[in-house]
């Protein structure tokens, strides 16, 4: 567990033996599960889950958003049918 206060608001952080985030309460409240393999498979923040699909997918609520690499390096982001 590790605490900060972060403009003014106490926020508490907590992770597994894994040392994965696993939590955030405080100003905001966020929840993380993780899959064997230590990938962040769901997230819940301010109460919108997200689906983590690998590297590359991620479902925030009806919202599909794809991600795209050259090599490792991100270099774009579809959310929906807008192209970042």
């Amino acid at each position: 567990m590790n605490h900060r206060t972060l403009s003014g608001v106490a926020t508490t952080f907590s992770y597994d033996a894994e040392s994965r985030l696993v939590s955030v309460s405080g100003g905001a409240t966020a929840g993380f599960i993780y899959d064997g393999d230590n990938h962040r498979v769901r997230g819940t923040a301010g109460g919108v889950t997200t689906v983590y699909i690998g590297n590359y997918y991620e479902v925030v609520g009806s919202t599909v958003q794809k991600y795209y690499y050259a090599g490792s390096q991100r270099v774009a982001m579809r959310s929906g049918t807008t192209l970042y």
